[in-house]
């Protein structure tokens, strides 16, 4: 009896260790689901296991900064950014990521002033920096001339989705949105892009209705009939 009682102890340790070592850490998922480009996921992952002060190790940092503006989180990341630079020993081009986030966040003054700490002698990299400065030279001059047309948002149109108009039709506007999901043909779960966990960008006509109606006639067209299209894509704002 001891001995069975023993003999079953022993193999349920074994298993017990088998599962154990089958258990991935936190970092161990964030770095997988970042080496896949999700970056959504990753985020979420480093952001749970930061910890406060200066204990966090640097890879882990520019991977959830990284990961922040791969999604949208400009603000998050903007302050992941500002830890790195405090941080001895960063690498330089946290100034010129800090920078680019900055930017994206329309603070076009403190963006210039971590493009300019960028040191680099790498010319690809000087390149990019001085589109970077030019950008920031660009926005302040328009920022300071005022709007040349005065641009009045529509609500049906302009949407968290970030609606792009990629071309015109006889009646209407060719759109690239994620952000409708009430339409004619729409997908009630559409598929997610993983690097986001956001719907993908789909294609949309846009028109008036030609009785008045204030109600615009949105469509969402199918895949096959724009997958072998160019499109040239401008932010529609």
């Amino acid at each position: 009896m001891i001995r069975r009682s023993l003999s079953t102890i022993l193999m349920m340790a074994i298993a017990g260790g088998g599962y154990a070592q089958e258990q991935k850490s936190v970092h161990q998922l964030a770095d997988e689901a970042y080496a896949r480009e999700e970056y959504a996921v990753a985020g979420a992952l480093y952001q749970r296991q930061a910890r406060k002060g200066d204990k966090t190790p640097l890879n882990t940092l520019l991977k959830m900064a990284h990961s922040f503006r791969e999604t949208g989180r400009y603000n998050d990341a903007a302050a992941v950014y500002q830890q790195l630079i405090a941080r001895p020993g960063h690498p330089a081009g946290v100034y010129f990521e800090y920078g680019e986030t900055l930017r994206q966040l329309e603070q076009y003054d403190a963006a210039r002033q971590q493009y300019v700490l960028f040191a680099t002698a790498n010319a690809d990299s000087l390149r990019l920096k001085a589109i970077g400065l030019q950008s920031c030279d660009s926005a302040a001059v328009w920022m300071k001339a005022g709007p040349a047309v005065q641009l009045t948002p529509m609500k049906a149109l302009n949407t968290p989705g970030s609606d792009l108009v990629s071309g015109t039709l006889s009646n209407g506007l060719l759109l690239m949105s994620n952000g409708y999901r009430t339409l004619v043909n729409a997908e009630h779960r559409p598929d997610k892009d993983l690097r986001t966990q956001h719907p993908y960008y789909k294609v949309y006509t846009y028109q008036q209705n030609t009785q008045g109606n204030p109600v615009m006639y949105r469509m969402n067209w199918p895949r096959s009939w724009w997958a072998n299209m160019t499109f040239t894509s401008a932010l529609f704002a």
